[in-house]
């Protein structure tokens, strides 16, 4: 009986991690400046649940994220990202653009749009590896569950003022 070698193919290497460590901190820090204009056009409330207190958890959590992989503990890199360093910045670049696209796109295009076809995109781009192929259609489908989940997390249960749909639409 012959045993195939388990390969990890989600390590990548140490420079690409803080590399996206370090975009993503400027990138959290951008976020945490804009809170103020985020929750409720800067007129902040006090209390224990304020239209901020979203913004300012999700700030936090990609804040320890992004610090965590700039300081993580880097083992010797023994095995490479498969296709390459080049192909995964490249990868690392058009996902900030997609989240620079998506940010951009949420007004006019609706709460709804903008997030399937970002974690759509996201999920196929970041899912692929060499030689095994992404299935777009449990990327789409996927990417519909988490934004229909997020939009009655964010819209119906804590009542945030998102726009679901192309103003165009509404009217």
């Amino acid at each position: 009986m012959t045993q195939r070698l388990k390969t990890d193919r989600l390590q990548t290497h140490p420079v690409l991690d803080r590399l996206g460590g370090l975009l993503l901190t400027v990138f959290t820090a951008i976020y945490a400046s804009q809170i103020p204009a985020i929750a409720d056009g800067g007129q902040l409330q006090t209390g224990s649940l304020t239209p901020a207190s979203v913004p300012s958890a999700i700030a936090l959590f990609l804040g320890v994220v992004s610090l965590w992989l700039v300081f993580k503990p880097s083992p010797v890199a023994t095995k490479t990202y498969p296709g390459g360093w080049l192909r995964a910045a490249t990868r690392l670049l058009l996902s900030a653009v997609g989240m620079l696209l998506f940010s951009l796109l949420i007004k006019p295009a609706g709460f709804v749009f903008a997030s399937w076809a970002f974690l759509a995109s996201a999920f196929y781009l970041l899912g692929r590896q060499e030689g095994t192929p992404v299935n777009a259609l449990h990327s789409l489908l996927l990417a519909g569950a988490i934004t229909g989940v997020l939009w009655v997390l964010m819209a119906l249960l804590l009542g945030a003022a998102l726009p679901a749909w192309p103003a165009a639409l509404d009217s």
